[in-house]
């Protein structure tokens, strides 16, 4: 069964390649040339989202670039749903990886000083997109602790979520992490 396509998810999907996809990629793999195309009819007809996400997923995978660098999201399966919570959640895990992104590319010392957990090799990120992808998987992490804790109810968490126009925001409770 395919994915629903929601805004939320071809926004956040078309962004993060936006800003993953550099003159220099495009220039030494002139096949990706189709995804902004793609991206184009896509953005104006929803009902295509589905089978073009599929082409251009499929496309990026066949560049020969290490898939772990790819800005494609993680994991499989039917994504969880957190009812009214869903696009803001989304909101801000994708306004925070194109921060990390825009902080990486601005600090050289970010760039050679944070380094990824050891269970991932270790070591130091080799691109900006590698280490958005793990820091918007930790503030998902915690956003849907945190959804979960306001949602039965759970006084003796640190963080409830909440909804700030479009975005989720991390609420504190005062129980201890």
């Amino acid at each position: 069964m395919a994915e629903d396509m929601t805004n939320a998810k071809w926004n956040e999907r078309m962004t993060a390649i936006t800003e993953w996809m550099t003159p220099e990629i495009e220039e030494s793999h002139p096949n990706l040339s189709v995804i902004n195309t793609l991206k184009s009819v896509g953005d104006n007809d929803p009902s295509v989202r589905n089978t073009y996400w599929a082409t251009i997923r499929t496309t990026l995978i066949n560049t020969g670039i290490d898939e772990a660098s790819l800005p494609l999201p993680s994991g499989g399966g039917a994504a969880a749903d957190y009812g009214e919570y869903n696009d803001p959640i989304n909101n801000t895990v994708s306004g925070y990886r194109r921060a990390c992104i825009a902080h990486w590319n601005s600090d050289k010392v970010v760039q050679i000083s944070v380094l990824r957990h050891g269970r991932s090799g270790g070591g130091t990120y080799p691109s900006a997109s590698a280490y958005a992808k793990d820091e918007a998987k930790k503030l998902r992490a915690s956003l849907v602790k945190a959804y979960n804790a306001m949602r039965k109810g759970e006084s003796d968490t640190p963080y409830h979520i909440a909804i700030e126009g479009d975005l989720a925001v991390l609420v504190p409770v005062g129980g201890s992490e």
